[in-house]
């Protein structure tokens, strides 16, 4: 798992992806999610994090992680991520949330 991802290609060409990294025994973070415009609302994007997901609960993780742009919180939140954090970026007054979102444990 550590290094994973998963991609969406068209004709051998990758038009959306993620990537996925195990920080430790109970952590993920999301790297990178990304939807080349013309796919934008085209559920591919939600495959995409749906996948990322279900490798986490597969490989035991608790904690799925990412920084999220801004104009991408409410995709975050429809997935049960939760902002714990904002993170200053390099453009001025510009924050990053930081999101979070936790794997109970079944019972």
């Amino acid at each position: 798992m550590i290094g994973s991802g998963c991609k969406f290609t068209i004709d051998t060409e990758i038009e959306d992806f993620y990537l996925l990294n195990r920080i430790d025994s109970r952590s993920c973070v999301l790297e990178f999610l990304f939807v080349k415009p013309p796919f934008i609302g085209k559920n591919i994007g939600g495959q995409l994090i749906e996948h990322a997901i279900k490798s986490c609960r597969t490989n035991s993780c608790k904690v799925l992680s990412v920084l999220s742009d801004p104009n991408a919180v409410a995709f975050y939140e429809k997935y049960g991520f939760k902002t714990i954090s904002l993170k200053e970026s390099s453009v001025p007054d510009r924050f990053l949330p930081e999101m979070e979102l936790e794997f109970l444990e079944k019972r």
